[in-house]
């Protein structure tokens, strides 16, 4: 009986279907390729780009319910394209906002989109702009990676958000800032879905008003 990949576990595991796992499979060969020219990742083997930046956003997708979630997502500071993309390949219902400063990168997420034909993903230069794109008659949730609340802090401190709350998900612990109501600290194992190898991450949810 031939062993079962961690690759296949993970799409099996959590019921993917072949066009879902065509797309994240052509992510993770776009990432690794583009990575050898433009520095998306720290993390240069597929293996790893793979845990870190698809299973990972995975798992967080599925604890949190995104399948049956009306929200909008706006992946700030999106630049290897982890965790929207993602999110977009899984859940077309949802309208996803990557925000990216950087030129470079935002080429890259373009190309991804266009690539992929991720109808439900759109690219911003700043934050403000996708905040402002965003339906009225749904909730945001503004997701985080590598990126500090601090720098999210100081771009939403504009006068035409003053009062205003946004919710807030981090990958790793959420940096204390003014006006950052911490909610929750959420320890999400891959053992819960009985994955192997064994793994978990930490995404942590705020309320941040400004």
């Amino acid at each position: 009986m031939t062993e079962e990949s961690p690759e296949s576990q993970v799409f099996n595991r959590l019921h993917l279907g072949s066009e879902t796992i065509n797309r994240l499979s052509e992510y993770v060969e776009i990432l690794a390729s583009w990575n050898q020219h433009i520095r998306l990742s720290g993390y240069r083997e597929k293996t790893d780009i793979r845990q870190h930046l698809v299973w990972e956003p995975l798992l967080a997708a599925q604890y949190f319910g995104l399948a049956s979630s009306l929200c909008s997502i706006v992946d700030f500071g999106s630049g290897n394209g982890s965790p929207g993309i993602i999110f977009s390949i899984l859940y077309p219902h949802l309208h996803v906002s990557l925000v990216e400063r950087k030129q470079k990168k935002l080429s890259f997420l373009s190309y991804v989109i266009s690539r992929l034909k991720l109808e439900n993903a759109t690219f911003y230069d700043n934050i403000r702009t996708a905040l402002a794109a965003q339906k009225t008659s749904s909730s945001t949730e503004i997701w985080m990676k590598a990126i500090s609340m601090q720098s999210l802090f100081l771009e939403l401190s504009r006068p035409e958000n003053k009062g205003k709350s946004f919710s807030i998900k981090k990958f790793g612990e959420l940096d204390p800032v003014p006006g950052c109501q911490y909610i929750r600290k959420h320890v999400i194992t891959s053992e819960a879905w009985s994955l192997s190898p064994i793994f978990k991450i930490t995404v942590s949810e705020g309320l941040l008003t400004v």
